[in-house]
Formats: C-alpha cells, structure tokens, sequence
C-alpha cells in the first residue's frame, strides 16, 4: 500500500478521534456543569428556606444570622481604637470586653432563646463601648493634658469597666436562660451609662435598632 495513501488515512483517523474525543469531552464537561448548578440552586434553596425558619415566635433564623453578622462587624470595628489607647489596661480593657461580647454571640447562636435580650443588651453595650472608646482616643491624642482631661480619662476607664462587668454578668445568664433577669440587668446598665453621660437618652430610646 502507497505509503502516502496510509499516511493520509492516519491523518483522518487522528482527526476523527479528536473531533469524537471532544465532542464527548465537551458533553462531559456540559453535564458536570449543569450538575454543579442543579446542586448550587438546591443549596441556595436551602439555606434559603432555612433562613426562614422561625427559631422564637417572631423571630426567624435569618434575624438571628443577620444580627449575629452585623455585631460581629461592629465588634470589630471597636477593635480600630486599640493603638489609639496609650495605656495598656485600656487596652487589657477592651480585649476583655471584645471577647466577651464574642462569647456572647456564640451563646446565642448555640441557643437562641434568650435573643431579644441580648440584642438589647449588645446593642447599647456596643454603642456605649465606640462612644466611649472615641473618646478616650481623642483624649489620649491631647499633648499637654490637663485636669479636665485626667477626670474624662478616668471615667473612660469606669465605663470600660462598668461594661466589662456586665459582660460577665450577660454570659452567666445567657447560660441561664433567665430572659428577664437579662431585661432587668439592661434597664439597670442603661441608668448608669445615662448618668455618667456615656450613652444619650436617644440611644436609650433605641437600643433595639
């Protein structure tokens, strides 16, 4: 046989196999990849669904997930004022006070219960916790500091401290699940906090937002 004519028919046999061998190579891939999607949609429906999910009478799983991303956010923001302290038990002070509201948010996510509480609770523990924090910042940042300024950084303290303490008292009884005492410890946080002007009567009035 022609040594050619063999040539030219390897060459179509290569060809054929290569078209056949991507015609299949793509259909695989096509199949894996609706596969992929079918498997996404059903996940996404899922985790959807799940969102939905009424965890108290009216509150749903998704309120809590939402919650619980929106503090962790805040949360860290708290922790941008960390070298703005120039004293080491403020910052001693606000390690605490970030890992127990931590810890707190994965009591609530282990068990929700007592969430209406706790929102309320963290709520004006973090606002009071940047407003203060803000301030000791802007303190600190004063060169020549004067009484007026020794006294604010004083009372910065005593609210980072105040706050550290009702943290522990949060965590204790979160595991507890004493929803009321949780409401009471609140109100009780919130008149202190008010008196020592570090929260607003605004904040009082909306510590559920």
């Amino acid at each position: 046989m022609d040594s050619d004519f063999v040539e030219i028919i390897f060459v179509i046999g290569a060809i054929v196999l290569t078209v056949l061998f991507f015609k299949y190579f793509l259909v695989i891939i096509g199949v894996l990849a609706a596969v992929i999607a079918i498997i996404s949609v059903i996940r996404h429906m899922k985790k959807k669904n799940g969102r939905k999910q009424m965890v108290l009478e009216d509150v749903s799983k998704g309120d809590i997930e939402d919650f619980i991303k929106n503090s962790t956010t805040r949360i860290q923001n708290l922790r941008r004022y960390y070298y703005k302290l120039k004293e080491e038990d403020m910052r001693l002070s606000l390690d605490k006070t970030t890992d127990s509201m931590k810890k707190i948010l994965s009591i609530l996510k282990e068990d929700p219960r007592d969430y209406k509480a706790i929102r309320r609770f963290l709520n004006i523990t973090l606002e009071s916790s940047d407003k203060i924090l803000y301030q000791s910042s802007q303190l600190y940042s004063i060169e020549n500091p004067d009484d007026k300024t020794q006294k604010g950084l004083s009372d910065a303290k005593e609210g980072l401290k105040l706050l550290s303490e009702a943290m522990d008292k949060q965590i204790n009884k979160s595991y507890d699940n004493n929803a009321m005492d949780l409401d009471i410890e609140v109100k009780v946080l919130k008149k202190i906090l008010s008196a020592k002007g570090l929260i607003n009567e605004s904040d009082k009035e909306n510590e559920d937002g």
